[in-house]
């Protein structure tokens, strides 16, 4: 894939919703991080990577209004909400993205470790590597965020989040690989919201 067309995906997503965008950018800069800690080659490093930029582009196709809908969705909109995986892989597709990684942390990574997730419901290590790899980092960046009617969970909060739902929502093997990973090390997002807050005061 070339760049050109990554930064294409990318700046479709920039324009739709800069806060998913945003996103996006932390988990790609975290999987970089943690492809180093699973001793990633340089081509394992860059799939992970790519496929985390690129894990909500399906939310172009989704209505802004239900992707920032500050209270609860019908079940008509979660429906559609559910949709952004394949929409996203078939983007990546259609983009020339043949590389099969990255196709399945886009299409895999709301699946969830006891089968719960979506779109299939795949449980286990039935849900691809990098997907499961890709559902930890977004989960992290998630919880550190401030929401319309939450405050954001401390670094230390959400670390214990993921180890709670280890099993549950997460392969643990993985999750203690994240939490391995030293706390200054994650200084790079410094730039965004929580970070500077923990790092900086």
């Amino acid at each position: 894939m070339k760049n050109e067309r990554l930064l294409y995906i990318l700046f479709r997503l920039m324009k739709k919703e800069l806060s998913t965008y945003e996103h996006c950018m932390r988990v790609g800069k975290m999987a970089r991080i943690m492809a180093s800690y699973l001793h990633f080659n340089q081509e394992q490093t860059r799939s992970l990577v790519v496929g985390c930029l690129l894990h909500d582009i399906g939310k172009i196709f989704i209505p802004t209004d239900i992707i920032t809908k500050n209270t609860g969705t019908t079940v008509e909109e979660w429906e559609t909400m559910k949709r952004y995986p394949v929409l996203g892989a078939n983007l990546a597709q259609k983009e020339g993205i043949h590389d099969l990684n990255i196709i399945e942390i886009i299409k895999y990574h709301r699946e969830r470790w006891d089968g719960s997730g979506y779109p299939y419901g795949l449980r286990g290590e039935f849900i691809p590597t990098f997907a499961r790899i890709c559902s930890i980092l977004d989960a992290f960046d998630d919880m550190l965020q401030d929401g319309p009617h939450r405050k954001g969970l401390s670094v230390q909060e959400a670390k214990q989040e993921l180890w709670y739902q280890s099993r549950k929502q997460f392969d643990k093997n993985l999750v203690q690989v994240f939490l391995s990973i030293p706390l200054h090390e994650l200084k790079t997002f410094s730039s965004f919201g929580k970070w500077r807050e923990e790092y900086y005061g």
